[in-house]
């Protein structure tokens, strides 16, 4: 990873980051090489909510800097896209779905699905019951999870299938096979206004010029 022109004076500090699971095999990683190479003396704490509150994580300051999958609507907290990416159908190597023959999901009806608890608040869930809503159909879930990593494991063993970001692309699991479909996903860093914080905005700032 190149070493980027440091933004200002100052590589320590001590700052907390919230993030959700799917960034975990390609952003976040090539992100914090970029502060170890950048910021060499900043201490890091990584948290990833189950709930995905980042909003109340950020307003009670017990996170500093928030990824999600969603822009955080507060007029405390300002918000920025980082990027968008398809959401995949994620099936074994034998199942019968291919790129090709997905004309919908409609033809999945009858299948188990290994997917987020529809009846959740969290973004995702809402994105994958608006998903459902617009087939016409709800899904055979025979496992709810919010693990992106255990729902992986379960797909390779011919448990189900999924719906997930690209992003667990990354994780390299055996076995599975990932078939984007039309609908995209964000991801925003979310930091609170004002901050007056030197390591925090150098943090948001390298976020804001690395690559995806």
């Amino acid at each position: 990873m190149p070493f980027l022109r440091p933004i200002n004076e100052g590589t320590s500090g001590f700052v907390s980051i919230s993030y959700p699971g799917s960034i975990a095999f390609k952003f976040l990683p090539n992100f914090l090489e970029i502060l170890n190479s950048n910021l060499p003396d900043l201490k890091l704490e990584l948290t990833e909510p189950t709930d995905e509150n980042h909003e109340k994580l950020l307003l009670d300051y017990q996170t500093d800097i928030a990824f999600s999958r969603d822009k955080i609507e507060h007029i405390n907290i300002d918000s920025l896209k980082l990027y968008a990416e398809p959401i995949c159908l994620v099936v074994p190597n034998n199942h019968w779905i291919t790129e090709e023959s997905l004309k919908n999901l409609n033809g999945l009806k009858d299948e188990k699905f290994i997917i987020s608890g529809l009846h959740k608040t969290t973004f995702f869930a809402s994105l994958l019951r608006n998903l459902f809503n617009t087939y016409g159909f709800e899904p055979k879930t025979s496992i709810e999870s919010d693990f992106g990593g255990m729902i992986l494991n379960l797909v390779s063993k011919e448990i189900g299938i999924s719906i997930l970001p690209l992003s667990f692309k990354f994780a390299k699991t055996p076995s599975i096979r990932f078939i984007k479909l039309q609908e995209e996903i964000d991801l925003y860093i979310n930091w609170r206004k004002n901050e007056n914080n030197t390591i925090i905005k150098k943090v948001i700032e390298y976020a804001q010029i690395m690559e995806k």
